[in-house]
């Protein structure tokens, strides 16, 4: 490993920022030297920052077994811990270990909704175990395989359990008639809990129709995000701390979407495109009005923003 002592004037965080290679993941290298107390003679001490966070070993580290750390050129600002002052310096000369590779990034992704395992929203079934329905391996954000979990408060009653999970490409979380539930939709490292986030979401509701003569309407709210209307839209909409857009028209099993491509302008009128902030979590409010005998069902497609 090379290393140079130089003077702290630039940020290493900056002369990563514009390789492609790091992604904002950088290296660099801490020589913990003059310490006071017991750390006096203290033998050096190498430490990495990546996106923020630092870690510190005793005895050089092998940069190969960070995680694809980017190693940069530059000079880094002084740091300093407790009572010791150090000498920083990037790590010079970047050759990528044998077998890296660059993380990747595709702004805004795609996700692929298969058949969610376990279907098992509000513990409602059909499966059982967690109370949620997990599509597993949904999207890759920036190099890392992203599952999508949804989860219901405490208040959640489908009509027909089973007709949740897919429908085409689309989502699909049933409902009964006369309930309302709050549903979240989470982004997670595939196989962990570990939030993903991304720099915002657009999450589309499609299908919202009602029965004969405004039975079972449907109506989605959701607060601080940004709806979006097709100019033709047949749904109306409420607002106050939150936002609300309810079905208006009867619907019919023939015009039921598949897929977010191609709409027709019947099943435009019925689609409804909340925009939110950054963040891994994302939440709204599912209603269906009374009367009637059976439940209904919420469509749904996720987008993700990711900027790169």
């Amino acid at each position: 490993m090379r290393t140079q002592k130089v003077a702290p004037s630039q940020s290493c965080k900056a002369a990563a920022a514009a390789d492609a290679r790091c992604k904002g993941t950088y290296a660099v290298n801490f020589e913990w030297t003059n310490g006071e107390g017991d750390n006096k003679n203290r033998p050096l001490s190498y430490g990495y920052q990546r996106d923020g966070e630092a870690k510190w070993y005793r005895g050089e580290p092998n940069w190969g077994d960070l995680g694809g750390q980017c190693w940069c050129s530059g000079s880094p600002p002084r740091f300093t811990r407790k009572n010791w002052v150090s000498y920083v310096s990037c790590i010079q000369g970047w050759e990528a270990p044998p077998g890296w590779a660059a993380p990747t990034c595709e702004p805004n992704p795609k996700l692929t909704l298969k058949l969610p395992d376990p279907n098992n929203l509000g513990g409602k079934g059909p499966d059982h175990g967690e109370e949620s329905m997990l599509f597993f391996a949904a999207t890759t954000i920036k190099g890392v395989s992203v599952d999508l979990k949804v989860t219901s408060d405490a208040v959640y009653f489908p009509a027909n359990s089973e007709a949740n999970g897919v429908q085409g490409s689309l989502g699909a979380i049933n409902l009964k008639v006369c309930t309302t539930s709050n549903v979240t939709f989470s982004l997670v490292e595939s196989g962990t809990n570990t939030p993903v986030n991304v720099d915002g979401m657009s999450i589309t509701f499609l299908d919202l129709d009602e029965g004969k003569r405004g039975k079972q309407r449907s109506t989605v709210t959701v607060c601080e995000a940004e709806l979006t209307l097709d100019p033709e839209t047949e749904l109306t909409t409420s607002n106050g701390s939150c936002t609300s857009v309810s079905s208006s028209k009867k619907g019919s099993g023939d015009d039921n979407p598949t897929s977010i491509e191609d709409l027709t302008d019947v099943q435009k009128r019925k689609v409804a495109t909340f925009k939110y902030g950054a963040g891994n979590s994302f939440s709204a409010s599912l209603g269906i009005g009374p009367k009637g005998k059976h439940g209904r069902n919420f469509n749904f497609y996720l987008n993700p923003i990711v900027i790169c």
